[in-house]
């Protein structure tokens, strides 16, 4: 059960169409709120929007879960220096590798 702001954060990135091609959206939601912590748009999936969304997201806290979205139900990753559990799936990976980077 989710019982407070900064108990789980969520990540997603999907694409936004557009006249002449699209553009990714990357953001971050804190379950309990509801409300969009951060979100970046970029023209390609390059790793470093998805990191200035996650850096912008950490004004607010951090979480104790970070979930992203999209596979394996329950695998849960420890971010050493971090203090977070990630749940992941296939493509949620990335987020891993981002937050390694992001958290010394």
């Amino acid at each position: 059960m989710i019982t407070r702001t900064n108990h789980v954060w969520s990540t997603d990135i999907t694409y936004v169409a557009l006249a002449r091609g699209f553009v990714f959206l990357v953001s971050v939601i804190d379950w309990y709120s509801r409300c969009v912590l951060s979100w970046r748009l970029s023209n390609t999936m390059d790793m470093s929007f998805c990191i200035e969304a996650l850096e912008d997201a950490f004004q607010f806290g951090k979480p104790e879960i970070f979930n992203t979205d999209q596979g394996s139900p329950n695998q849960q990753h420890p971010v050493p220096g971090c203090g977070l559990r990630i749940r992941l799936c296939v493509l949620g990976l990335e987020f891993l590798e981002i937050l390694r980077e992001v958290c010394p």
